[in-house]
């Protein structure tokens, strides 16, 4: 937007005034031909540099910004799909839901217990793998989003260049302003998709771990009460290995 009267004071930039609006041109005219700063008896606090900025916005000729600033292409939206394909990773594709199950299939053999108690060793895994899909397809929804999200950037580019006003210039700045918001929440989402994935896979490790350690207690338990249980049990010496 070019306008050094608006640029110089940009932070005190408010709504021009319809009435003003109407009846001031805009235009470069030189200041002195302009005749006496308007006043506003309408508005409920008036001071100079408030009534200064509504008249400088009122006659300013703003013209829009640069165009072609933009490069879909610099967004690299489809390499990180198409450098894990390359190599024969899983990519965040599409394929996730038929694939997954079969690089990483679990406890689900054909002739396995289809329907474990819920806490069981079965259940733990089924819910681990069953999280860790879900996050892997999240992150390949908002990657296949990125095409869309890139032709909204071009139309907004586009509308910032053809911007023939303050007022359509701080409408586009607002647009943009939305659009950025939309995209700091995608990444709270998949900030929080990979929490969710981190905790309960570590929810797993550490379940496993105490069922691991409590079936150990158990079997020296039963080792300790069947030897102290039999009094005719004599403890064998250790024998030295023939030479």
């Amino acid at each position: 937007m070019k306008s050094a009267a608006v640029l110089t004071l940009g932070s005190l930039i408010v709504l021009a005034s319809p009435v003003l609006a109407q009846n001031i041109q805009g235009g470069t005219i030189p200041v002195g031909a302009l005749g006496a700063m308007p006043t506003g008896p309408g508005f409920p606090v008036s001071d100079e540099a408030t009534e200064m900025n509504t008249y400088i916005i009122a006659i300013s000729d703003a013209v829009g910004g640069m165009y072609g600033g933009f490069d879909p292409a610099m967004a690299l939206a489809g390499d990180l799909q198409q450098q894990v394909s390359s190599t024969g990773g899983l990519p965040l594709d599409g394929e996730i839901p038929e694939v997954y199950p079969t690089l990483w299939p679990g406890y689900t053999n054909a002739s396995y217990d289809q329907a474990p108690l819920s806490g069981s060793p079965e259940q733990d895994m089924a819910t681990t793998l069953g999280t860790l899909q879900g996050t892997l397809q999240a992150g390949a929804d908002q990657q296949n989003s990125q095409p869309a999200e890139l032709a909204r950037l071009q139309m907004l580019e586009t509308e910032n260049a053809a911007a023939a006003g303050v007022l359509q210039a701080i409408e586009v700045g607002n647009e943009i302003g939305i659009f950025a918001s939309e995209q700091d929440l995608k990444l709270r989402n998949a900030t929080n998709a990979q929490l969710n994935a981190l905790v309960v896979a570590e929810s797993n490790r550490q379940n496993k771990q105490a069922q691991d350690e409590l079936e150990s207690l158990a079997i020296v338990g039963q080792y300790s009460d069947w030897n102290l249980g039999d009094g005719n049990m004599q403890e064998q010496d250790p024998q030295i290995p023939n030479q």
